[in-house]
């Protein structure tokens, strides 16, 4: 599990940063226009780009060692939103996360940025045995 937190450590990194940073701004009473902007969504589509064009051009591995690292981007996104709704819970801070229970993968997310991985990778080969 090592080699897939290497490969995603810059994105995991960001992650936490922006998850810290929109619970403090939300917490502080920033503007929602201002917190919207930091979304983990938006990043859950980056990830996938970068990631799919570094399986294609460096030797990481296959499609398997690229799910095993969107799984380790995706568990790292959940378990710190759940920590961020567990605080709100706790702390009543007015954020907008809110604890339900344990959130788990957001299906289509993980089916989607999967998939654009995927796309990314065999366009970045394909380019590279053209040129």
């Amino acid at each position: 599990m090592g080699k897939y937190i290497g490969w995603t450590r810059i994105y995991l990194i960001v992650l936490t940063v922006l998850i810290a940073l929109r619970f403090v701004l939300e917490a502080a009473g920033a503007d929602n226009g201002v917190t919207s902007e930091l979304s983990v969504t938006r990043l859950y589509f980056v990830l996938p780009v970068f990631l799919g064009i570094r399986f294609a051009t460096e030797k990481l591995g296959g499609i398997k060692e690229m799910v095993l690292a969107n799984f380790t981007y995706f568990a790292w996104a959940t378990l710190l939103v759940n920590l961020a709704a567990g605080l709100e819970t706790v702390l009543d801070l007015g954020t907008h996360y809110i604890f339900t229970g344990l959130v788990a993968f957001p299906v289509v997310l993980v089916v989607g940025t999967l998939i654009l991985s995927i796309i990314c990778w065999i366009a970045t080969f394909v380019n590279r045995k053209l040129a």
